[in-house]
């Protein structure tokens, strides 16, 4: 896979997946670039199709962590608008409007979860993880990273029902 068709192919997976662990769309689009800029300097990675994804979402959690050690435990609000899944062939502002408002409210949510289960949740739903790949990333076992998503799940289903 040449480097242009992995930019193409998984830009905005890791977008989302940096966003959601930052909270910041500049910070969540340096660290995508750091990691393409690592993918450059190690193209043999290019070589193996199937372990790519993994590899690059690897990559973008460890860096966006880093990031956010660096900057401390700020609360995960800021960028969401631009997180949303834009529908180009839809030009209803209020359709838009509801629809960012939505998203921005359950961002704003994950943002509230302890570090773990927001880690699981965002790994899982937008790094495409296995909970056997989390369970690596967090040093822990499978059942427990499956816990903690099924915890953070029932966490944000439970404020959903609540109004929030």
């Amino acid at each position: 896979m040449a480097f242009e068709q992995a930019y193409i192919a998984h830009k905005d997976r890791l977008l989302t997946l940096s966003m959601a662990l930052t909270g910041d769309r500049s910070a969540a689009e340096d660290v995508v670039h750091d990691v393409f800029a690592r993918l450059i300097r190690e193209p043999r990675r290019l070589r193996d199709e199937s372990g790519l994804p993994a590899f690059l979402t690897v990559c973008t959690r460890n860096r966006a962590l880093d990031g956010r050690r660096r900057k401390g435990r700020e609360t995960v609000l800021a960028g969401t608008e631009e997180m949303r899944d834009e529908n180009p062939d839809s030009h209803n502002p209020a359709e838009q409007a509801a629809s960012a408002e939505e998203h921005e409210i359950l961002l704003g949510m994950v943002s509230t979860l302890p570090d773990s289960q927001r880690e699981v949740l965002t790994l899982r739903m937008w790094g495409d993880l296995t909970f056997e790949e989390i369970a690596g990333l967090q040093g822990t076992t499978k059942s427990t990273a499956h816990a903690r998503y099924r915890q953070a799940l029932a966490e944000l289903r439970a404020r959903l029902e609540k109004g929030g």
